[in-house]
């Protein structure tokens, strides 16, 4: 090889570096309060368009109720399916000992959050990436997805692509 032949390939790969991806780096998940449970905040995200949807004259006896389960450490059903622009309401129960953590940072950013009812009460907080559930409590969500495609739920760390161990499950809307 040349030194013309090393310097351009050495420029090539020099760009190319340049325009690798960043590693996605995952928030510190601030808390709502009620000891650490409930809605987390979504990190430097505007929902400003979201909130300007009317999703409050929705008629929310017609949204479709999705029963999340986390037991043994799993969350159960591990597939949601939704509709893209109707109401859908899902209510998660945490039946382990411990507080856990149902984390949907991608999903959340793309679908409109109408309210959120944290064992019992309403809560004002409504553009999350997550929601903490203490022990034996339940969290109701509704919202509307606004966009089609398959975004992976769980728990903190269950959110590993091509993990084996991955205890969480996939929310496909279409």
């Amino acid at each position: 090889m040349n030194i013309k032949t090393i310097i351009a390939i050495l420029a090539i790969f020099g760009v190319a570096a340049c325009s690798l991806p960043k590693m996605p780096s995952l928030p510190s998940l601030p808390s709502f309060g009620l000891e650490n449970e409930g809605p987390e905040k979504r990190a430097d995200v505007d929902c400003e368009d979201t909130k300007r949807l009317n999703l409050k004259d929705l008629d929310w006896t017609l949204a479709k109720v999705i029963n999340l389960r986390l037991h043994d450490n799993r969350f159960t059903p591990k597939t949601m399916v939704m509709e893209r622009n109707t109401g859908t309401i899902i209510r998660i129960f945490n039946g382990e000992e411990g507080l856990r953590t149902f984390f949907a940072k991608e999903f959340f950013r793309n679908a409109a959050i109408a309210q959120i009812n944290y064992f019992g009460q309403a809560v004002s907080q409504t553009c999350i990436d997550a929601i903490r559930i203490g022990p034996k409590k339940w969290a109701e969500i509704k919202l509307v997805p606004l966009r089609q495609g398959d975004f992976l739920f769980g728990g903190e760390e269950s959110i590993i692509p091509f993990s084996d161990d991955n205890k969480g499950g996939k929310i496909i809307v279409r």
